[in-house]
């Protein structure tokens, strides 16, 4: 594998846990938390102790509305006027502000009594889980390097009950269910993960869990090194010679399908996914640069995404206006960001794949012909672990298909350099989720309902990251669907009005999560 690959597959693994940052609620901008919380204890400003939002159809009839009490900002936040008032008390500032658009109809019922009725679908995310994690319980037990390396990205958050770092108290559950793979415990620590953490984290957890579950890398290769070896037509011969009785080619692709069929079937699934996301993300400038092995133009472009310092560096005392303008443009350098992320990765997986020969073909041609048939996938189906093929259904094939470079992704400067910005246990998985939510009434839209029953759709069940903190003021929007806890809710003409959230213990409002301003 050329040294340009293996770069950009340090970045990615990298990038991963810093995107999962961003999206708990947490902007990263090269200094600690701490520190960040220190200037915002210089600002020694006020703090925002309500949010109310007016339907009105202009700024002043919005001010009248709400009252002369709350200062309601200039331009409308998606179809709304929002207004805050203030207070000097730290323990009664707002931390995390949730919106649920109202204007349908909407029922309230005990989380607990849902959880309950949807037992189906929460036990079946797990089962798909976990022969993952049993796999990469053992790869890391086994001195795995790529399993190592994640395990240590994954311990940079912690799960708060235990107060374990998160690889960790993965691990302990692994474990647990290496030894029973129904030990109830484990399982219900993995239930309690999946309904209540974040829900980004946790997809991106999957995802890098699915780095280390390959077999030991050093000892017998990659699942892609052994579907190489086999070719297209090596399971066929391999099952000739096990096999007396089958003694034609037929004979045996019908022994195969019994075998992989089912398999194979959600691989054929899966695979126009990948044709099509590998074929438009490869079309990119950064990803042809890779392919090309041109590593200069790859630095080039990942430099004109660039950073800058936030507000909160710039300033002791920003207004309210500039912090939701460097909070916009933090929000359009990280969507640039994630934008270079995955057409970098791609532009590094078609590469790879375009260095390993199946037949007379490379793996690329092979996986990218529009005319694969079912039965051309049973060898990949073969080489692939059962704990592969088990989180595919939930994470798809890219993955996987990343999983096969990662052991080549060496635990370089790239991911030093991010021990300076996120030390182990920095975040909680649970950030920017009001587990309060989970202990009393839960409120579902119409949309919401009709959802569940009608496309089975299960994602209600896990709460969706939190507007908060700053991010409020600059990016409040008002949702279709999502749970609100009823602690303070009026309604006018059947709109929510208002909504506040307030957590039950709040020391101090800390780093650019706070809403501290003059």
């Amino acid at each position: 594998m050329g040294r340009t690959t293996k770069w950009i597959l340090s970045i990615t693994l990298s990038l991963a846990v810093t995107l999962v940052s961003v999206c708990g609620g947490v902007r990263i901008h090269g200094v600690t938390p701490d520190t960040k919380a220190a200037k915002a204890a210089e600002a020694a400003g006020l703090y925002i102790s309500d949010v109310a939002i007016s339907y009105a159809s202009s700024r002043e009839a919005a001010e009248k509305e709400l009252g002369e009490e709350y200062t309601v900002l200039e331009n409308k936040v998606g179809e709304c006027f929002v207004g805050y008032t203030t207070t000097d008390d730290p323990d009664l500032a707002i931390r995390d502000i949730k919106v649920q658009s109202m204007t349908g109809k909407y029922s309230v019922s005990d989380y607990e009594e849902l959880l309950k009725n949807h037992k189906d679908a929460i036990d079946d995310q797990v089962d798909i889980f976990v022969p993952a994690l049993i796999e990469f319980t053992k790869n890391y037990d086994s001195d795995m390097d790529a399993a190592l390396i994640i395990c240590k990205h994954l311990n940079r958050f912690y799960e708060d009950d235990s107060d374990m770092a998160f690889g960790d108290y993965l691990l302990e559950q692994g474990r647990r269910l290496t030894g029973d793979a129904k030990d109830a415990t484990a399982r219900k620590e993995l239930e309690k993960i999946f309904v209540e953490g974040n829900d980004d984290l946790i997809r991106q957890m999957e995802n890098l869990i699915t780095q280390g579950i390959d077999t030991k890398v050093n000892k017998k290769g990659t699942w892609v090194t052994r579907m190489s070896e086999l070719g297209p037509r090596g399971l066929i011969d391999m099952y000739k010679q096990s096999f007396k009785n089958l003694r034609s080619d037929s004979a045996v692709k019908k022994q195969l399908e019994k075998d992989f069929g089912e398999d194979a079937a959600m691989l054929y699934k899966e695979l126009p996914k990948l044709q099509t996301y590998l074929r438009e993300r490869t079309s990119s400038d950064v990803a042809k640069a890779i392919e090309d092995g041109d590593e200069k133009k790859v630095e080039a472009l990942s430099d004109e995404i660039g950073d800058t310092e936030s507000i909160w560096d710039q300033k002791d005392d920003p207004t309210i206006p500039e912090i939701a303008e460097s909070m916009g443009e933090s929000m359009d350098r990280l969507t640039d960001a994630v934008e270079y992320n995955e057409n970098a990765a791609m532009g590094a997986l078609k590469l790879f794949l375009k260095g390993i020969s199946y037949g007379d073909q490379t793996m690329y041609d092979f996986l990218m012909n529009e005319n694969i048939e079912k039965s051309d996938l049973y060898t990949l189906a073969y080489v692939l672990s059962a704990g592969q093929k088990s989180i595919i259904r939930d994470v798809g094939l890219y993955s996987v298909f990343q999983s096969a470079m990662s052991g080549y992704a060496e635990e370089d400067e790239e991911n030093a350099d991010l021990d300076d910005v996120i030390s182990e246990k920095s975040f909680s998985i649970y950030d920017g989720v009001d587990r309060d939510v989970f202990k009393g009434d839960t409120a579902l839209t119409e949309d919401a309902l009709k959802r569940m029953q009608t496309d089975n759709d299960n994602s209600f069940l896990t709460m969706p990251p939190a507007v908060s903190g700053l991010l409020a003021i600059a990016a409040l929007a008002v949702g279709t669907y999502c749970f609100v806890k009823l602690t303070s809710i009026v309604l006018n003409g059947g709109v929510v009005t208002k909504v506040k959230y307030v957590h039950q213990t709040v020391t101090y409002i800390q780093g650019e999560n706070s809403l501290a301003f003059k």
